[in-house]
């Protein structure tokens, strides 16, 4: 109720009081990640944003609390530019829950944040292992995957997972597409333009591209 008020002095003390003297965890949990959110979308302090998560990701008994707290912490990081330590937590966001559905989006977000950070080895790593991880993941794990190998300049071993891609049937029309782009892509760089064409003439793109 406080915070819907914009009264966000009085909302964190709220919340600071609910965090020290409740016996519930799961509203001690809540109470730590609000009063982040607060710091870091109201108050535009991200190291105080921080601060509240670690403590959160020391107390919680949770491991999906520990992994969406990552997750928070994370997305600030990349928003101040700190594509590097935004990876590391990630990838600890991904270990803190490795069998759900938020570890691996955290691992997803892990190996994208190491491609901006230009830690491409490190992206290489987490894509495989998304990949390994089966389930909704694979088609965006191949991808990501095959986009590294091309800003490493091996276009050879992006090849083959762009056809992958295209081959199978159970993809969705945007994910064949992206796919058929990066196959023209790799075969424009690897001199054979008349078939890098031919594969942009095959993919069902939009006017404007």
């Amino acid at each position: 109720a406080e915070f819907g008020r914009g009264d966000h002095v009085q909302a964190l003390a709220h919340y600071d009081a609910i965090a020290q003297r409740t016996l519930s965890t799961v509203h001690r949990d809540l109470s730590l990640e609000r009063a982040a959110m607060i710091y870091a979308s109201e108050l535009r302090d991200v190291d105080t944003a921080i601060t509240r998560l670690n403590r959160l990701i020391e107390v919680t008994e949770s491991p999906i609390a520990r992994t969406q707290a990552f997750l928070s912490m994370g997305r600030l990081l990349l928003e101040s530019g700190s594509e590097d330590r935004a990876a590391v937590a990630f990838n600890k966001g991904y270990l803190s829950a490795p069998e759900s559905k938020d570890g691996r989006k955290s691992l997803s977000l892990a190996a994208r944040a190491y491609m901006e950070a230009s830690q491409l080895t490190e992206a290489v790593d987490a894509w495989k292992l998304l990949m390994s991880l089966g389930q909704d993941s694979v088609y965006q794990a191949q991808l990501g995957l095959a986009e590294t190998h091309v800003a490493l300049g091996n276009v050879e071993l992006a090849l083959p997972i762009y056809r992958a891609v295209t081959k199978n049937k159970a993809v969705s029309e945007d994910v064949a597409v992206t796919a058929q782009l990066g196959i023209a892509t790799c075969l424009d760089r690897m001199g054979n333009f008349d078939e890098a064409v031919a594969e942009l003439d095959e993919a069902d793109l939009p006017g404007d591209v």
